[in-house]
């Protein structure tokens, strides 16, 4: 995922009452150093359709296309 997708809020079935119907665009990326594991993890800033903005994890983003 890139700067200027267009993603949807996904998550495991146990957390559905944290889903998002409306999509977002992201507008920044980050990559994060994780030490527990000495790799490194993407996480983004979406602007939500509602106008809120928030910082997710990558595993809980999905292509909107």
């Amino acid at each position: 995922m890139k700067v200027g997708d267009l993603v949807l809020f996904s998550t495991p079935k146990v957390f559905d009452s944290t889903t998002r119907s409306e999509p977002g665009l992201i507008l920044i990326r980050n990559e994060n150093h994780r030490p527990h594991t000495n790799k490194m993890q993407a996480s983004y800033e979406v602007l939500w359709a509602d106008g809120t903005t928030t910082k997710e994890w990558e595993c809980y983003l999905r292509d909107a296309g």
